[in-house]
């Protein structure tokens, strides 16, 4: 083989290797979503339409807006560190952050879908490789509690829970709290009729 060949070779082997390494997903799978393995972690999060990942990063809206080739308007809207400021807020959970969460739940406030009509939630992991691995999971439609578990090695830790929305309430839930046209008019005429009638009973 001649040295050319070999440095070819090299580099496609490289650029594998690379490849490899950068796993990106962006899937609507409920297979797929149910348990999503990054290196040697599997991420999973209850009442969830959609999942995420570039990898190994952090999650940001940059990199949701990425990955995600429905929308390019999330916006980050909370961050949750530790335990201590993960008990208030929209977002909040019963997870320790010491070591890898196991069927923790995460409970989301519903004036949240007041603001937004959608909304993720993305789980990093803190490896003791150092590498930081996280998977967003996009919600169900005005969800407001479910599970979430990353399992793999030892050692490793939760490292943030971060909530991303984009969008405005949905249409549904607006006109539950907001009574149409044609209900204030027929309340209206209603209203009238009543009026006119107890006229009519004094006269």
């Amino acid at each position: 083989m001649s040295k050319v060949a070999v440095s070819v070779a090299a580099l496609l082997a490289l650029g594998l290797a690379q490849s490899a390494g950068a796993m990106t997903l962006y899937s609507t799978s409920s297979s797929t979503c149910a348990s999503v393995s990054v290196e040697d972690l599997r991420f999973s999060l209850s009442n969830s339409t959609a999942c995420m990942t570039d990898g190994n990063s952090s999650p940001t809206d940059s990199a949701v807006n990425a990955l995600d080739p429905t929308a390019s308007d999330w916006v980050q809207v909370e961050r949750d560190t530790s335990a201590s400021n993960a008990t208030s807020g929209l977002l909040t959970t019963n997870a320790s952050f010491s070591g890898l969460p196991s069927s923790k739940t995460w409970s989301l406030s519903s004036s949240f879908w007041n603001t937004y009509g959608a909304a993720v939630i993305a789980l990093r992991a803190d490896p003791d490789d150092g590498d930081k691995e996280w998977v967003g999971f996009q919600l169900q439609a005005n969800a407001t509690s479910g599970t979430f578990s990353i399992t793999g090695r030892s050692g490793d830790d939760l490292s943030a829970l971060v909530l991303f929305g984009r969008g405005t309430p949905s249409s549904a839930r607006v006109a539950g709290s907001v009574p149409e046209p044609g209900t204030l008019v027929l309340l209206g005429v209603g209203l009238l009729g009543l009026r006119i009638g107890r006229r009519r009973c004094a006269a």
